[in-house]
């Protein structure tokens, strides 16, 4: 296995960034942005990529005050992310949700894939059980029609109230969070019905019934604005919405999902640039490149500007933790999402340690981070 630094930009110890070899040089910039800064945020994190539970070795002994004081530090950052994974840890489908929901028996499982029972149970999934309790202590995320989502759901929920001292919102809370995606959303698993019945549309399942693997734009704007009729003939009749609970974000993530899983095309540079300066300018991906000191305005230049940084992280991550994670741009997006959710106190904590080491223990810490993941 090759020792970092990977790729083009090798950093020095005297640099603020952490992990580097401390044998290493100053090298020449990657592009013209300043996208170092991601590489000291990403760099502590890729034993999660080959563990999800990765635990740092306890301090010891034999080891330096310093040393072992890094060690605390650098256990208090991994614990702390991995304490809310969806939520921070920057590897998309190694997350706790993800990881659920993409068991072989989950509704992108070969099996599943192509089914009606399969949609239905990942819009439950995506408008009701992501971040939620009942996800990841339950594991359930394959649910053949309604009634046997009712019964699983009305059974967990008896068996989480027992005392009966909780209110019907708690309740629901455990199986919807309306804060699974940042800030609050309206998320309710009365939504299931609703899903069961578009399911039941052609025009809204033949695309994946029929294996059509649609363009990315188009199947997130059916999961945005899909609608069924609900009442009335001819020109007097009403629709509402197909998927309550999957808005821009939602919407977005699901036909992510159902790319990664072979059944939509991946978005075109356009088609993300568009997204990111139109309905998500207010999500976390464009947040991320503000942060970085990128402002498109354009379409052209927000799918410029992502790409760049998603080949910057390609050249980063070694091969080996590629193929862990899946990578691929939905992955790029998501660090780019999780960018300020990285850079925490606990980070800079630790990122303060590594620069008052002396140079032989930030050989020993490189040593020791190197057999975390390699």
């Amino acid at each position: 296995m090759q020792a970092l630094p990977i790729g083009p930009m090798p950093l020095s110890v005297s640099s603020t960034g952490m992990w580097a070899d401390p044998s290493a040089s100053n090298g020449p910039a990657h592009s013209p942005s300043d996208l170092s800064h991601l590489r000291n945020l990403l760099e502590p994190y890729y034993p999660l990529a080959r563990n999800p539970l990765f635990s740092v070795p306890l301090p010891t002994t034999s080891s330096s005050p310093s040393l072992n004081k890094y060690r605390r530090c650098y256990s208090k950052l991994i614990m702390h992310m991995q304490s809310m994974s969806d939520k921070k840890i920057p590897w998309r489908d190694l997350a706790v949700s993800r990881q659920c929901i993409l068991a072989e028996n989950g509704p992108f499982s070969p099996t599943n894939l192509y089914t009606q029972s399969g949609l239905f149970s990942a819009l439950i999934y995506r408008g009701i059980t992501h971040n939620s309790s009942f996800l990841s202590t339950e594991r359930k995320i394959f649910f053949h029609d309604w009634n046997h989502w009712n019964d699983i759901y009305l059974d967990a929920r008896q068996r989480h109230n027992l005392d009966n001292t909780l209110s019907d919102n708690e309740v629901d809370m455990y199986f919807a969070d309306g804060c699974a995606y940042g800030s609050w959303t309206r998320r309710h698993p009365a939504a299931a019905v609703d899903y069961w019945t578009a399911v039941q549309k052609a025009e809204l399942t033949d695309w994946l019934l029929k294996k059509e693997k649609p363009a990315f734009g188009w199947l997130y704007r059916l999961f945005k604005k899909g609608r069924v009729a609900i009442s009335g003939i001819g020109k007097r009749k009403r629709k509402t919405k197909a998927f309550p609970g999957l808005g821009a974000l939602q919407g977005y993530l699901l036909a992510a999902d159902y790319a990664i899983a072979g059944a939509a095309e991946f978005p075109t540079p356009l088609e993300m640039g568009e997204l990111l300066i139109g309905d998500l300018q207010t999500a976390g991906a464009m947040k991320g490149l503000r942060r970085l000191g990128i402002e498109p305005t354009t379409a052209a230049e927000a799918a410029v500007a992502f790409f760049e940084v998603h080949d910057y992280i390609k050249n980063l991550i070694p091969e080996v933790l590629q193929e862990r994670m899946n990578f691929n741009l939905f992955t790029t997006e998501h660090i780019l999402c999780k960018e300020f959710r990285l850079n925490i106190k606990l980070f800079k904590d630790l990122q303060l340690v590594w620069n008052q080491l002396p140079a032989r223990e930030k050989r020993v810490v490189y040593e020791e981070w190197l057999t975390y993941w390699e």
